[in-house]
Protein backbone atom coordinates (compact mmCIF):
# COMPACT_ATOMS: atom_id res chain seq x y z
CA UNK A 1 0.00 0.00 0.00
CA UNK A 2 1.98 3.24 -1.34
CA UNK A 3 0.82 6.08 1.74
CA UNK A 4 0.14 9.59 -0.07
CA UNK A 5 -0.01 12.34 2.89
CA UNK A 6 -2.97 14.61 2.98
CA UNK A 7 -3.62 17.72 1.53
CA UNK A 8 -2.55 20.49 4.67
CA UNK A 9 -5.48 22.88 5.35
CA UNK A 10 -5.66 26.76 4.09
CA UNK A 11 -6.05 29.38 6.24
CA UNK A 12 -9.46 29.91 6.99
CA UNK A 13 -10.58 26.62 6.10
CA UNK A 14 -13.61 25.50 8.24
CA UNK A 15 -12.37 22.19 9.99
CA UNK A 16 -15.57 19.73 9.32
CA UNK A 17 -16.04 16.38 10.85
CA UNK A 18 -15.72 15.19 7.30
CA UNK A 19 -12.34 16.44 6.95
CA UNK A 20 -11.05 15.06 10.64
CA UNK A 21 -12.38 11.69 9.42
CA UNK A 22 -10.21 12.35 6.30
CA UNK A 23 -7.47 13.22 8.73
CA UNK A 24 -7.67 10.49 10.83
CA UNK A 25 -7.83 7.25 8.48
CA UNK A 26 -4.47 9.14 6.21
CA UNK A 27 -2.61 8.74 9.75
CA UNK A 28 -4.10 4.98 9.74
CA UNK A 29 -3.34 4.73 6.47
CA UNK A 30 0.43 5.90 6.89
CA UNK A 31 0.91 3.68 10.01
CA UNK A 32 -0.42 0.35 8.12
CA UNK A 33 1.79 1.14 5.14
CA UNK A 34 4.54 1.75 7.46
CA UNK A 35 4.10 -1.79 8.41
CA UNK A 36 3.59 -3.25 5.85
CA UNK A 37 7.33 -2.10 4.40
CA UNK A 38 8.42 -3.63 7.20
CA UNK A 39 9.42 -0.03 9.07
CA UNK A 40 7.22 -0.25 12.02
CA UNK A 41 5.64 -3.10 13.97
CA UNK A 42 3.62 -2.55 17.21
CA UNK A 43 3.45 -5.94 19.49
CA UNK A 44 0.25 -4.85 21.19
CA UNK A 45 0.96 -8.09 23.92
CA UNK A 46 3.74 -6.79 25.19
CA UNK A 47 3.51 -3.43 24.25
CA UNK A 48 6.87 -3.22 22.14
CA UNK A 49 7.17 -0.73 19.47
CA UNK A 50 9.85 -1.98 16.37
CA UNK A 51 11.12 0.52 13.97
CA UNK A 52 12.74 -1.40 11.34
CA UNK A 53 12.39 -5.04 12.76
CA UNK A 54 9.14 -6.95 12.90
CA UNK A 55 10.31 -8.27 15.93
CA UNK A 56 10.90 -5.97 18.45
CA UNK A 57 12.21 -7.18 21.70
CA UNK A 58 12.16 -3.93 23.80
CA UNK A 59 9.35 -0.96 24.59
CA UNK A 60 11.32 1.03 21.68
CA UNK A 61 13.66 -1.09 19.44
CA UNK A 62 15.85 0.50 16.31
CA UNK A 63 17.13 -1.98 13.98
CA UNK A 64 19.28 -1.60 10.61
CA UNK A 65 21.56 -3.49 8.78
CA UNK A 66 22.88 -0.77 6.65
CA UNK A 67 26.35 0.75 7.42
CA UNK A 68 27.44 3.76 9.41
CA UNK A 69 25.67 4.91 13.14
CA UNK A 70 22.11 4.58 14.11
CA UNK A 71 20.16 5.37 16.94
CA UNK A 72 17.53 7.98 18.31
CA UNK A 73 18.01 11.64 18.19
CA UNK A 74 16.89 14.64 20.74
CA UNK A 75 17.40 17.49 18.90
CA UNK A 76 16.50 21.48 19.22
CA UNK A 77 17.40 24.00 17.15
CA UNK A 78 16.52 27.13 20.20
CA UNK A 79 19.83 28.78 21.22
CA UNK A 80 17.78 28.65 24.90
CA UNK A 81 16.47 25.15 24.54
CA UNK A 82 18.08 21.32 26.09
CA UNK A 83 17.79 18.40 24.45
CA UNK A 84 16.91 15.78 26.97
CA UNK A 85 16.76 12.06 27.26
CA UNK A 86 14.32 11.24 30.68
CA UNK A 87 15.41 7.91 32.88
CA UNK A 88 13.23 7.54 35.24
CA UNK A 89 12.64 4.58 38.65
CA UNK A 90 10.46 4.45 41.36
CA UNK A 91 12.95 6.22 43.24
CA UNK A 92 14.56 8.59 41.39
CA UNK A 93 15.04 10.50 38.11
CA UNK A 94 17.66 11.59 35.73
CA UNK A 95 18.38 12.92 32.43
CA UNK A 96 21.16 12.84 29.66
CA UNK A 97 21.00 16.28 28.42
CA UNK A 98 22.89 18.68 26.59
CA UNK A 99 21.93 22.26 26.40
CA UNK A 100 21.69 25.12 23.16
CA UNK A 101 24.45 27.87 23.28
CA UNK A 102 22.63 30.16 24.98
CA UNK A 103 21.94 27.82 28.02
CA UNK A 104 24.84 29.34 30.45
CA UNK A 105 26.68 26.54 32.19
CA UNK A 106 25.29 23.95 29.82
CA UNK A 107 26.53 25.49 26.49
CA UNK A 108 27.28 22.59 24.14
CA UNK A 109 28.26 20.36 27.36
CA UNK A 110 26.96 16.60 27.77
CA UNK A 111 25.66 15.80 31.35
CA UNK A 112 23.83 14.12 33.63
CA UNK A 113 21.03 15.94 35.83
CA UNK A 114 19.32 14.15 38.90
CA UNK A 115 16.12 15.60 38.61
CA UNK A 116 15.01 14.61 42.41
CA UNK A 117 17.69 16.30 44.31
CA UNK A 118 17.70 19.44 41.04
CA UNK A 119 21.71 18.80 40.65
CA UNK A 120 24.32 18.48 37.66
CA UNK A 121 26.54 15.49 38.75
CA UNK A 122 28.60 14.82 35.96
CA UNK A 123 28.99 17.61 33.43
CA UNK A 124 31.28 16.55 30.65
CA UNK A 125 32.15 20.39 28.73
CA UNK A 126 32.77 21.24 24.87
CA UNK A 127 36.62 21.43 25.37
CA UNK A 128 36.25 17.78 26.72
CA UNK A 129 37.03 18.22 30.61
CA UNK A 130 35.58 16.26 32.59
CA UNK A 131 33.20 18.34 36.10
CA UNK A 132 32.07 15.87 38.67
CA UNK A 133 29.89 17.35 41.26
CA UNK A 134 29.94 20.72 39.62
CA UNK A 135 29.30 22.67 36.30
CA UNK A 136 32.51 25.00 36.00
CA UNK A 137 36.52 24.82 37.01
CA UNK A 138 38.80 23.24 34.81
CA UNK A 139 38.46 23.56 31.63
CA UNK A 140 41.13 22.09 29.17
CA UNK A 141 40.80 18.78 26.74
CA UNK A 142 40.95 15.63 29.17
CA UNK A 143 41.38 17.78 32.72
CA UNK A 144 38.92 16.44 35.45
CA UNK A 145 37.30 18.02 37.81
CA UNK A 146 35.79 16.68 41.10
CA UNK A 147 34.14 18.63 43.74
CA UNK A 148 34.45 15.87 46.24
CA UNK A 149 36.80 12.49 47.57
CA UNK A 150 38.29 10.67 44.84
CA UNK A 151 38.97 6.61 45.98
CA UNK A 152 41.34 5.36 43.66
CA UNK A 153 41.70 1.15 43.56
CA UNK A 154 44.16 0.50 41.17
CA UNK A 155 47.51 2.47 40.14
CA UNK A 156 48.17 6.36 39.84
CA UNK A 157 50.33 7.33 36.78
CA UNK A 158 50.65 10.76 36.63
CA UNK A 159 52.00 11.80 32.87
CA UNK A 160 51.57 15.48 33.02
CA UNK A 161 54.87 18.16 33.87
CA UNK A 162 52.99 19.47 36.83
CA UNK A 163 51.76 18.74 40.20
CA UNK A 164 50.03 20.24 43.27
CA UNK A 165 48.07 19.78 45.95
CA UNK A 166 45.84 21.82 48.34
CA UNK A 167 45.72 24.83 46.07
CA UNK A 168 49.26 25.60 45.33
CA UNK A 169 50.37 26.19 41.68
CA UNK A 170 51.30 23.06 39.57
CA UNK A 171 55.15 22.46 39.81
CA UNK A 172 57.42 20.41 37.98
CA UNK A 173 59.46 17.16 39.29
CA UNK A 174 61.59 18.23 42.59
CA UNK A 175 65.12 17.52 43.08
CA UNK A 176 66.85 17.35 46.47
CA UNK A 177 70.37 18.58 46.82
CA UNK A 178 72.89 18.85 49.66
CA UNK A 179 74.70 16.80 51.92
CA UNK A 180 72.89 13.98 53.96
CA UNK A 181 75.67 14.36 56.49
CA UNK A 182 74.04 17.95 58.05
CA UNK A 183 70.74 19.33 57.17
CA UNK A 184 71.35 20.90 53.46
CA UNK A 185 69.36 18.13 52.15
CA UNK A 186 66.84 17.86 54.08
CA UNK A 187 66.06 21.87 54.13
CA UNK A 188 65.52 21.48 50.15
CA UNK A 189 63.48 18.28 50.69
CA UNK A 190 61.05 20.82 53.30
CA UNK A 191 61.50 23.20 49.88
CA UNK A 192 60.54 20.77 47.36
CA UNK A 193 57.32 19.48 49.93
CA UNK A 194 56.68 23.20 50.35
CA UNK A 195 56.08 24.14 46.56
CA UNK A 196 53.97 21.20 45.82
CA UNK A 197 51.79 22.31 48.60
CA UNK A 198 51.94 19.02 50.91
CA UNK A 199 53.24 21.22 53.74
CA UNK A 200 53.53 24.71 55.13
CA UNK A 201 57.38 25.12 55.90
CA UNK A 202 57.39 26.88 58.84
CA UNK A 203 61.32 25.84 59.93
CA UNK A 204 63.44 27.89 60.99
CA UNK A 205 67.64 27.64 60.92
Amino acid sequence: MAYTPPTSMTPGQVFTASRWNTMVKDNFDMLASLANTGLLKWDDTNKYLGVGTATPAIELHTYSTAAGSHGMRSETTNASGYSVIDLKTNTRAYQVASGGSGTSAQAGACYIYDVTAAAVRLHVSATGSVLIGKTSGLTGAGDLDVNGAVAIGGSLVHGGSGLAFYGASAQGKQTVTGSRGGNAALNTLLLALANLGLITNSSTA
